[in-house]
């Protein structure tokens, strides 16, 4: 079966202008995961990313020693958090969170995730449903399998709420489930999945070990 590294982008720059765009710490996670594939003689066949600038740019730093091109696949982009906030935040009693307190920012994410998630209209102007999100993450990884034969090795460079959709395929959870997962998802942290046309199997999850090896703190963010 394909091997694939399933690579959750480094530190986005959270608080700014443009989250788009990695954070100096995320540059250095990014960095330090290119490092520890080398040590370990981990080459890749392929290595596909969505379009956005974090996920591109955090492919680009760790694999700068490969000789393999970047192939965007917009399907592996990550849900618009923005236009979620802006559509459900005005249906919920979700109040503006400003002094960054943990429990807080996850009470309201869990909130306005659940209001997405269990919304069932099909069509909501510009922004992308919950089912339309899922079923382009099922399509972009199910077209990366028909690609590649047993023996291949893959990466894909992606982002929390995809990583986290493609375990609930896997595991077959609930969608409640699914950004409570999200939330616990390390920057530039590997998963791993035997990938296959008849489906998934789960070998690795959220692993930092070439960020903890630093005995560095703060290396350690899921934001």
């Amino acid at each position: 079966m394909t091997t694939l590294y399933l690579i959750r982008h480094g530190q986005a720059s959270i608080g700014t202008d443009n989250y788009d765009v990695l954070s100096p710490l995320g540059e250095r996670q990014a960095a330090l995961l290119g490092k520890h594939l080398q040590l370990l003689n981990v080459s890749f066949d392929a290595v596909y990313s969505g379009s956005l600038t974090r996920q591109k740019d955090t492919a680009a730093i760790a694999l700068n020693h490969q000789p393999v091109s970047l192939e965007i696949i917009a399907g592996f982009n990550e849900y618009h958090h923005a236009a979620i906030y802006q559509h459900y935040a005005p249906r919920t009693e979700l109040k503006s969170v400003s002094d960054h307190n943990a429990q807080l920012e996850y009470e309201a994410f869990s909130t306005l995730m659940n209001a997405w998630t269990q919304d069932n209209e099909t069509n909501s102007g510009d922004l992308e449903t919950w089912l339309q999100f899922k079923t382009r993450i099922h399509q972009a990884i199910d077209e990366v399998a028909a690609r590649h034969n047993r023996d291949d090795t893959v990466a894909i460079f992606t982002s929390g709420g995809v990583i986290c959709t493609l375990m609930q395929r896997i595991l077959q959870f609930p969608t409640p489930r699914i950004f409570e997962i999200n939330w616990g998802i390390y920057n530039a942290s590997i998963s791993k999945i035997k990938l296959h046309r008849g489906g998934m199997k789960l070998r690795e999850y959220n692993n930092i070990t070439h960020l903890l090896l630093h005995q560095d703190d703060s290396l350690v963010t899921n934001i």
